[in-house]
């Protein structure tokens, strides 16, 4: 199969071995993978990872193969793949208080394991979640960076509805959080420059109450 393998500082697309599904294992055939921020920076070799592996960690398919040992997911489930918790100590504080991301040994998907810029990825039970019917394979890739911002604003914030939040920065992760923040019932602020207004544009359509060039207005002001 091919992938798409950082090899060096190098990204090729590259003839790879299709992965062997294990007794506790997945094999997702990959429908969509995202292109994130962080995979542009491995391609511009600003951010390191395990050479030669094939990046990619936004991603959705459906399951070809199960393991003996898998109970609750099965040939031709539709899935989106966490993949960000394919090794973690099980020992350090993070790990004990649910962080695992911030675990120091902790390796994910397309940064020290191979992952979904390919036709074929193996992820352990717990890694694959099914999807609702209403919910496409595109949409469904979101489901990574979507969780990034759902985890500080339903888990770790104390935002509450009618709270005025700010994001600042309209990138995708911000778009994501304006969407949450507006769904949770804020009213929710978002600051830019003139070259997001594409994105700026976008967060009015999503329904934030405000949007702020920061260049030419007083954000303090505006939130004040």
């Amino acid at each position: 199969m091919n992938g798409l393998v950082k090899q060096g500082d190098r990204l090729q697309l590259l003839d790879v071995e299709e992965p062997r599904c294990h007794d506790n294992g997945v094999k997702v055939e990959i429908k969509f993978t995202g292109i994130c921020g962080t995979d542009l920076h491995i391609h511009h070799n600003e951010f390191e990872v395990t050479d030669s592996i094939i990046i990619g960690h936004e991603m959705s398919g459906v399951v070809v193969e199960v393991g003996k040992d898998v109970k609750t997911i099965s040939v031709g489930d539709r899935v989106a793949v966490l993949p960000s918790n394919v090794h973690t100590c099980q020992n350090c504080e993070y790990c004990d208080k649910g962080l695992y991301t911030l675990c120091p040994e902790r390796q994910g998907m397309g940064l020290h394991v191979n992952g979904g810029f390919a036709k074929y990825v193996v992820a352990r039970e717990d890694m694959c979640y099914k999807l609702p019917d209403h919910i496409s394979y595109e949409v469904a890739a979101m489901s990574e960076p979507l969780a990034v911002v759902t985890q500080p604003i339903e888990e770790l914030g104390s935002i509450t509805k009618d709270d005025v939040v700010l994001v600042s920065g309209p990138g995708p992760i911000g778009l994501l959080a304006v969407y949450v923040l507006v769904k949770k019932g804020c009213k929710v602020l978002v600051a830019g420059t003139k070259q997001d207004q594409e994105r700026l544009n976008i967060a009015k359509e999503i329904g934030c109450a405000r949007t702020t060039d920061v260049l030419t207005e007083d954000l303090q002001a505006v939130v004040k």
